[in-house]
């Protein structure tokens, strides 16, 4: 069946067979409810949405042995806090900035290993930039990182796969991006790669 669009509106329609006049419904609709089809249908729609109940989430409630490892953490990464800032501004590891707020970041992850969620030794005070950086940043901003080899060095102990990630990353882009500082980073990450791959 042939589709009409209406100069008026740009409705497209298929007028039935039955009628001679080709009359466009969506005017129609216009001229009797002074409001467009797709309008009725908008109406229609946002009515139904807001007769729905709110959805409740639900946040299930910690155990207590789950708090008590989150107050943990959080008092020592007040700790670190205190102890590395003037009261005001707390130097970021990575980039040596100084910052009214700056984040606690876990070298291992806590999903990694609980043990060292509270390990002084586990938490570097970061910027947000920083901190996005070690956790998710590329080969460049890795390496950028003051703390970088310090924590590498750290993970070679503590979490040797994730180490082994980063360190087949960075050894992939050197291959492809050839500069003196991906290769004194590599050298150092080699150097902590073979001592601690040596049988």
């Amino acid at each position: 069946m042939q589709v009409h669009t209406c100069q008026t509106c740009n409705y497209q329609y298929q007028p039935a067979p039955s009628k001679r006049l080709k009359t466009c419904p969506n005017c129609a609709h216009v001229e009797q409810y002074g409001e467009t089809i797709f309008e009725k249908k908008w109406r229609a729609h946002a009515e139904k949405q807001k007769a729905k109940p709110p959805k409740k989430y639900v946040i299930p409630n910690r155990s207590a042995k789950g708090k008590k490892k989150e107050a943990k953490i959080q008092a020592a990464k007040s700790k670190l806090k205190s102890e590395s800032g003037d009261g005001s501004f707390t130097e970021c590891g990575g980039c040596g900035g100084h910052f009214k707020s700056v984040d606690a970041s876990h070298k291992v992850p806590v999903s990694q290993s609980g043990e060292l969620a509270a390990v002084p030794a586990n938490i570097r005070l970061l910027c947000r930039g920083c901190h996005t950086a070690w956790e998710n940043g590329t080969v460049l901003e890795l390496i950028k990182l003051r703390c970088f080899q310090e924590d590498m060095e750290y993970l070679a102990a503590w979490d040797w796969e994730r180490f082994c990630r980063v360190y087949y990353r960075v050894r992939d882009y050197a291959a492809d991006n050839p500069s003196k500082a991906i290769e004194a980073a590599l050298k150092s990450l080699t150097e902590v790669y073979k001592e601690k791959a040596a049988p």
